[in-house]
């Protein structure tokens, strides 16, 4: 006759713990379309109004799958984007709390755009092809062509038309 034991829990060590945080991708070199760009003049700040639909050879901005129309020459986005970047128009985008209040800023830049990280907490990454480049803080990088964009974890597409 076997004696019977009471089963005891298993407790996992803190270093074998399941993650519940999400796996980053690599980060890939930058694509040919993304470049750094020379650094631009700020001037005052101001709210983005309705943009007109979009000229041929104009950059415009789709943030989940939702058209946003023409881009200005300046951008701040963020959850809640304030003037951080003088001359700017804001415009506030969610992701389940994961872009920081004022996230990112696009400039136009002829017939390319510049996106530069605001030294967001989650990060910025630009998508091209199979590329996909996590953009250092504060350093922006010029576009040349359609491209999604993630705001942590909000994702965008720059539509060159």
């Amino acid at each position: 006759m076997q004696q019977e034991t009471a089963a005891q829990p298993v407790v996992a060590p803190p270093s074998v713990a399941p993650s519940t945080d999400f796996e980053p991708e690599p980060v890939l070199p930058v694509p040919a379309a993304v470049v750094p760009a020379p650094a631009v003049a700020p001037e005052t700040a101001t709210p983005v109004p309705d943009e007109p639909e979009a000229a041929p050879g104009d950059w415009t901005l789709e943030i989940d799958g939702a058209d946003f129309g023409s881009i200005p020459d300046v951008l701040v986005l963020g959850r809640a984007p304030n003037a951080a970047v003088p001359g700017a128009r804001l415009l506030p985008v969610s992701g389940g709390g994961t872009v920081s209040a004022t996230h990112a800023v696009l400039r136009r830049d002829g017939d390319a755009v510049t996106l530069e990280d605001l030294g967001s907490t989650n990060g910025t990454a630009v998508v091209v092809g199979d590329g996909r480049e996590l953009l250092p803080p504060h350093q922006a990088v010029r576009i040349t062509e359609t491209v999604d964009v993630w705001l942590a974890h909000a994702r965008l597409r720059l539509r060159r038309s």
